[in-house]
């Protein structure tokens, strides 16, 4: 594993009012914070290199946000599609589609471990379950593996045709004080929940007819939401597996990328290049974080305080992104009036509910007079302008 610390040439960003742009050598394949605020952070790269940033601040640039490229590492002879820090970003843990996960000290970035041969195919996800020894592994042939770091041992093995029969896309923790669940999607178009505890299948679901790419848990561990190769965001009761009982569309393109920013909002990317907000139930597009141009979005990542998101994109960039304004209070119900209002996703997300075939008729009949042919989806200004005016009116209404 070979380490190369970058010079002073290497400081070459974009900062603009947006997002803070940083160009890697290669097209960047996962990126992963290495403390809760974003100060740092690591890019893995097609190359099977890994990139180590950091971010300051100086007053030499007017007080703005600078980013460094810090090193290199050379860690896996093929591309790292997945890494995550974990023991408190010390150690930053690294899968890699020559099939072997490799963890390398933050500080001194060098190898302390490395398992060889972890897979028998290339490793697709990486996830940490416990930020001092487990992390979840999957692979192409849809194994997923749960290892002890400490002992450097697969400590359980959900073998090929055990749940998938396909690569692994996506894989999220869940964890209460009564649940200690891996929930994973697969490109054989089917959505599983693994119980970590007991190392069991808890439940599966039927063949979506749809490659599922992304997937969260939301609405505190009762929703499940997984985006698909067509577009669409199917929504699971938590427990009942089998079937989803929610369809949201609105993507024209595959939902590559998904994170949670609270119970109610998760952040899409998609391989038209844009980061969407949306709310689930009411199902609803507030708005554009931003977007990487016509390059499909790979990976997205926020810090442990969710106020700064990083997008990986095949334009060879990253993109670093403020997205506190997304807490403002309330601010996932005000989209404005150009923004797409839950009556007018309700003839695609309302399932589930009682109404007769001729109410249902008739909501769709005023939706479409109602519907501009410009209707525009609210952008990043416009989205902290309505945070700006909810925060406003609460501060008014308490004098």
């Amino acid at each position: 594993m070979r380490s190369n610390k970058a010079g002073e040439d290497d400081d070459d960003l974009d900062d603009d009012e947006e997002s803070i742009t940083i160009t890697t050598e290669e097209n960047p394949m996962d990126v992963s914070f290495r403390d809760s605020s974003g100060t740092a952070f690591a890019v893995g790269l097609i190359t099977g290199g890994v990139e180590m940033w950091r971010r300051t601040t100086t007053t030499t640039t007017g007080g703005k946000k600078r980013v460094k490229k810090q090193s290199t590492i050379q860690a896996h002879s093929e591309s790292v599609r997945a890494l995550s820090h974990m023991r408190n970003g010390d150690v930053l843990a690294t899968g890699s589609g020559d099939c072997s996960v490799m963890l390398i000290d933050s500080t001194t970035e060098q190898a302390i471990g490395r398992f060889a041969e972890a897979h028998e195919e290339a490793i697709t996800r990486l996830t940490v379950l416990d930020d001092a020894n487990i992390i979840a592994t999957g692979c192409d042939e849809g194994v997923i593996k749960i290892w002890d770091v400490r002992e450097e041992r697969c400590a359980h093995s959900f073998k090929k045709d055990e749940i998938f029969v396909d690569f692994v896309s996506e894989m999220y923790h869940e964890t209460t004080s009564e649940r200690n669940a891996l929930v994973a999607t697969s490109g054989d178009g089917t959505l599983a929940c693994l119980d970590l505890n007991a190392m069991k299948v808890l439940g599966q679901s039927d063949n979506m007819e749809d490659e599922l790419l992304s997937c969260c848990v939301v609405k505190n561990g009762t929703k499940v939401v997984a985006g698909s190769q067509g577009g669409n965001l199917n929504i699971w009761n938590y427990g009942d597996w089998i079937d989803s009982n929610d369809r949201f569309p609105g993507h024209p393109s595959s939902v590559d990328a998904m994170v949670k920013v609270s119970e109610d909002i998760v952040l899409t990317g998609s391989s038209d290049g844009l980061i969407r907000v949306i709310t689930v139930f009411p199902n609803k597009m507030l708005g554009l974080v931003g977007e990487h141009g016509e390059y499909p979005i790979e990976r997205m990542r926020l810090t442990a305080d969710l106020n700064t998101l990083a997008s990986a994109s095949h334009d060879h960039t990253v993109k670093i992104w403020d997205v506190s304004f997304l807490h403002e209070e309330d601010a996932k119900g005000d989209g404005g009036e150009d923004a797409m209002d839950a009556d007018n996703n309700r003839e695609d997300s309302d399932m589930d509910e009682s109404d007769s075939e001729d109410e249902r008729k008739k909501q769709k009949q005023k939706k479409k007079k109602g519907k501009g042919k410009n209707r525009r989806l609210p952008g990043r200004g416009d989205l902290h302008t309505n945070a700006a005016k909810k925060k406003a009116a609460k501060f008014f209404d308490g004098l």
